[in-house]
């Protein structure tokens, strides 16, 4: 099982701290076994936050053996961090072990030199903060979270669902993390490159963009270009563009894009079908643009996808049932 340990400490941000704590432990197989083990640990038995204290069963040592440790923000990054946190995370990086901050915890990671030379986020109110403070980071503005590989970050607030989400499908799959977003009543999750900064408009125009996004999917299997979109909705390219920028932050047919690698994704996971097949039925033109725009979503091929991700649910499924 995989152990999740989340980071406390004083002036912690409620929110930051509870996303990951609730994400991870909804993750089942389709067995129905609990994949991640979730703990929270800290310096001291005990820290204090703006909203409420915490009593913490667990101390640093909890740290020794983590797979993934998950370190949340302060309320106005403020608070001093104690330096045996910083010591342990550097160790827990010197291991290998995925380190990702929520919102603000960017400015924890850096201060333990963590991001320096990589790509970072955090909330826009405090991403030219973290860019000045921090000058060998390349401090991303306008991202909901980066994946580096090791080491994540995430932008504010509900961006931090995202990146757990991300990291869960990493780690099993499209359809646990498709399953966790439903349990919890969100939309598809987004993808990290989506924009954090979005401007809505009145909720007419945005009722008018789900007639959008449900005539697409709906026609999902055809091929169709952005003037030919625009042209049955009666409106310009230019216009529907920016309609989607502004209250979705991509452009529709990237939007449209992630959504069939989605469904590509769980096809490969839970059925047989060939990679030709997978390809007619999220709308590919061919198995081969099939197989490249995959490769450009994901980092991996539709026949490495299903490798890792078909045949470890089936195995954890039959140990399962053989303990039973």
């Amino acid at each position: 099982m995989h152990k999740v340990v989340i980071l406390a400490f004083d002036g912690f941000n409620l929110f930051d701290l509870a996303i990951p704590a609730d994400i991870f432990n909804r993750a089942r197989s389709r067995a129905g076994e609990r994949l991640y083990k979730t703990y929270i640990c800290g310096k001291m038995n005990s820290v204090t936050g703006t909203l409420l204290d915490l009593k913490l069963s667990h101390n640093l040592n909890m740290l020794s053996d983590a797979e993934t440790i998950i370190v949340p923000g302060t309320e106005d990054n403020s608070y001093p961090i104690p330096p045996e946190i910083l010591d342990a995370l550097r160790n827990a990086a010197d291991r290998g072990v995925r380190i990702a901050s929520i919102c603000a915890g960017a400015f924890i990671l850096a201060e333990a030199g963590l991001l320096n030379g990589l790509k970072a986020t955090t909330h826009w109110r405090a991403v030219d903060n973290l860019a000045s403070r921090y000058p060998e980071i390349s401090v991303e503005p306008d991202v909901l979270f980066i994946d580096n590989g090791q080491i994540l970050t995430s932008a504010g607030v509900a961006s931090g669902v995202d990146l757990c989400l991300h990291m869960i499908r990493k780690d099993y799959g499209a359809i646990v993390a498709a399953e966790i977003a439903q349990d919890i009543v969100m939309p598809q999750e987004r993808e990290g490159w989506q924009s954090q900064l979005l401007k809505h408009t009145e909720p007419a125009k945005v009722d008018d963009l789900k007639d959008i996004q449900m005539w697409m999917l709906e026609h999902i299997k055809q091929e169709f270009s952005i003037g030919q979109i625009a042209e049955h909705f009666h409106m310009s390219v230019r216009t529907l563009n920016r309609r989607f920028q502004k209250e979705v932050g991509i452009t529709p047919l990237r939007w449209l894009l992630s959504i069939k690698v989605r469904q590509a994704q769980a096809f490969l996971e839970s059925s047989n079908m060939s990679i030709e097949d997978i390809a007619t039925a999220t709308g590919f033109a061919s198995a081969a643009a099939f197989r490249e725009h995959f490769f450009r979503v994901t980092g991996t091929t539709p026949t490495g996808w299903r490798n890792t991700y078909s045949v470890s649910i089936n195995s954890r499924e039959a140990k399962h049932s053989n303990h039973k």
